[in-house]
């Protein structure tokens, strides 16, 4: 008895120690850290807890701890460390608001209202993340604090997008987006570019997405916001995927995985394996395939990622089948599908009620197969159309049946065609074997006579035989060395093209002197004989667009001719005015081209040459053929320009050329060009895309920003081109005075 009493009290002081040991670990870390498992975080959270808490413990009041807990919520990483201390924020913005503390307060209370938020988000849980984000959106509204209401729309953006009401994803992100760039904000910009991109690669403007993209890349990379470099490196390597450049896509993906286990963001390692274990599935790599999907798999379970879980068994399923596992197969199917149900993201319930129908199709269980089959075409029409979702789905699911149905038709009238060709075949056999049986007897004499012949032309076909190998080898030389030459040549053409870009300028130096500047520059071949060129003085901006005689290599050097040549006249002779300019430019093409006693050269090139003076706006221009156009109030002018070939000796000594004056205003657009747009043919018909289109298109998107122009002058170039060749270099400059 007495034993049993001493082990007693030593349990009681045990439980006594643990629990001061529990609750000095909690004191330390502000929070409770049950089930956390400290010791197995991440170097990064380890490091990030080993600089804030100490700083945290000596907070003399609320309002420094508060900013040291609001550090740690927003830069930890662990799934189940960050929401905790979201929630201590919340505590203790809670408890100052009570005794009417400032305002800053509700800043951070929204902060961490948003970021449970995203937490549910991430679970898939969105009905509570969409909660969460609007009542973090109204915190942010009433304080008026933009940068935190900018990231929850964005938020909401992504929230909306999960659940395919594309409509309001789009919204919310271009609200993010503009309240951004009013303030400025170019760094909190990057997500907003991200999700945009996103948006558009689901409608299938690829081409518009992979611009945000790598708009979103590119300021990542200065910020060295590594979460979204991972994101940006992911959907461009699946864009270069649905393109079928694999070895750029997994290049991609790889730098995704690598910067996601950085940063520690499970969830995200989870997705870039997902993207790498499909490639290997697309290449029939499936043990590669396979591995990787089961790694992805095990990180989704831990970091508890619903979407990351879904895919990964819809992954590994169609494998399994492949390899016999039909029952494990079929397992995993029922059980992504019941995570799909979930979560509840139309998308998700689509590829597994996919998965489903097949493998049930495979397994011969044909009902359950269509079954599934119908709740696939429901779950599209619910993301192309909510509307319309029931009747589509009717007709889908009608037409699914029928084409099975037809299927099943045909698979019978293909049986009883094969048997009949059995008995015809066998009646054929049997009638061959006969007369086979003769034709041997006969072939027999026949080889007999064809050996002795061949036996005397044996001899001649070795003595022929050795001369084709001797030119053979002689013409593997020859290819050899035209193959070197031709690599040689297009060695040096790529190095012309690096100095052909080197001496063109970048649109940086235009911005800086108007207030927007686009350059759409598509050479047709590697390097292009259009080009522009731009020159500051103390009072005036000079700029030109010029297309220089024919593309590619000869264009591009009478491109690199004609820099040189501007730069000596206005910055060694000092001359500024547009019509002078093009004459000594004239002179002196002349006096480059033409050596004494040989053929007269022909080269030239057309431009338009403009100058303004910054202080009183009046622009001044002069041009041989090429034309400029101001857009104002949404109406365009026309400026046309001299008939007169630069270059040409008689035109040096009969004409002059004609300068022009026009007073601009603030927010005129200006367009310089070439003829590769006007002139590219395309169309049903194959014909010009012409000058009054090419108008009509500059007045159309005139109101939009630069940037956008830009976009649009691609995307209308590509819709009229389709898969026609591009049939000369495409140079088009646009500033907004």
């Amino acid at each position: 008895m007495k034993r049993i009493a001493v082990m007693k009290q030593i349990l009681f002081y045990i439980l006594i120690f643990i629990a001061v040991e529990v609750s000095a670990q909690s004191d330390y870390y502000i929070i409770d850290t049950t089930g956390i498992g400290i010791a197995n975080l991440d170097d990064n959270d380890k490091h990030l807890l080993d600089s804030i808490l100490p700083l945290a413990n000596k907070a003399a009041n609320d309002s420094l701890l508060i900013e040291y807990v609001a550090h740690l919520a927003e830069n930890c990483w662990d799934e189940k460390l960050w929401p905790k201390y979201n929630r201590k924020l919340i505590e203790i913005a809670d408890r100052n608001l009570i005794d009417g503390y400032s305002e800053h307060f509700f800043s951070y209370k929204a902060s961490a209202i948003n970021n449970i938020g995203f937490l549910f988000d991430s679970q898939g849980k969105t009905v509570l993340a969409i909660e969460n984000y609007k009542a973090a959106m109204d915190l942010f509204e009433n304080t008026n604090d933009k940068i935190g209401l900018s990231s929850t729309l964005n938020n909401l953006g992504k929230a909306y997008y999960n659940i395919g009401d594309v409509e309001k994803a789009l919204n919310y992100n271009l609200r993010a987006l503009k309240i951004r760039e009013d303030i400025g904000d170019e760094e909190r910009t990057i997500v907003v570019n991200n999700n945009i991109a996103t948006i558009y690669q689901q409608q299938g403007e690829d081409s518009i997405a992979e611009f945000y993209y790598r708009k979103a890349l590119k300021s990542s990379l200065k910020y060295n916001n590594k979460h979204v470099q991972a994101i940006a490196h992911q959907q461009i390597g699946k864009l270069f995927f649905q393109k079928q450049e694999f070895d750029s896509a997994i290049v991609y993906y790889d730098i995704s995985y690598q910067l996601r286990k950085e940063i520690g963001f499970k969830a995200g390692m989870a997705e870039s394996l997902q993207s790498i274990g499909e490639l290997y599935a697309k290449n029939y790599q499936e043990d590669k395939a396979l591995s990787v999907f089961m790694e992805s798999l095990k990180i989704s379970e831990d970091a508890d990622y619903l979407d990351g879980k879904i895919a990964s068994k819809v992954g590994i399923s169609p494998l399994l089948m492949e390899k016999g596992e039909t029952q494990k197969a079929l397992k995993l199917a029922e059980s992504a599908h019941q995570d799909a149900l979930k979560l509840g993201f139309p998308e998700s319930i689509r590829n597994t009620s996919n998965l489903l129908s097949e493998v049930y199709e495979k397994l011969g269980m044909f009902e359950q197969a269509l079954k599934m089959n119908g709740l696939s075409y429901e779950m599209r029409d619910s993301i192309v159309n909510m509307d319309n979702q029931k009747s589509v789905y009717k007709q889908q699911l009608d037409y699914a049946f029928q084409q099975k149905e037809q299927e099943l038709i045909l698979e019978e009238e293909k049986r009883k065609i094969i048997t009949e060709q059995e008995k015809e075949k066998k009646n054929l056999i049997i009638i061959f074997i006969s007369i086979g049986l003769i034709g041997l007897i006969v072939f027999i004499l026949f080889l007999y006579n064809r050996f002795l012949i061949i036996k005397k032309q044996k001899k001649l076909i070795e003595e022929q035989k050795n001369v084709v190998d001797e030119q053979r080898l002689a013409l593997v030389d020859i290819n050899s060395e035209l193959s070197t030459k031709n690599e040689m040549i297009t060695d040096s053409i790529y190095y012309a093209k690096k100095i052909q870009k080197a001496i063109l300028p970048s649109e940086e130096p235009f911005k800086a002197f108007f207030q927007d500047v686009f350059i759409f520059y598509q050479p047709k071949d590697i390097v292009s004989g259009d080009f522009y060129w731009g020159y500051k003085t103390d009072k005036e901006i000079l700029f030109t667009v010029a297309d220089c005689t024919g593309h590619g290599v000869p264009g591009a050097f009478m491109s690199l001719i004609g820099t040189n040549i501007l730069d000596k006249i206005v910055g060694e002779l000092n001359i500024i005015r547009p019509d002078l300019i093009l004459e000594q430019l004239s002179k002196e093409l002349y006096n480059r081209l033409q050596s004494e006693g040989e053929e007269e050269v022909k080269d030239g090139m057309d431009l338009v040459m403009c100058s303004i003076n910054l202080e009183t706006k009046q622009l001044q221009l002069a041009g041989a053929y090429n034309p400029m156009y101001l857009v104002r109030d949404n109406e365009l002018v026309q400026f046309k320009t001299d008939r007169y070939q630069l270059g040409n000796p008689d035109h040096l000594a009969t004409k002059k050329i004609s300068l022009q004056t026009y007073d601009l205003q603030t927010g005129d657009l200006l367009y310089l060009f070439s003829d590769g747009y006007p002139d590219q043919k395309g169309g049903s018909e194959g014909k010009k895309y012409f000058y009054g289109p090419f108008r009509e298109l500059l007045t159309k998107i005139s109101e939009l920003s630069l940037a956008e122009q830009k976009i649009q002058l691609e995307a209308e170039l590509k819709r009229w081109k389709g898969d026609r060749e591009q049939l000369d270099d495409i140079l088009i400059m646009g500033i907004k005075i």
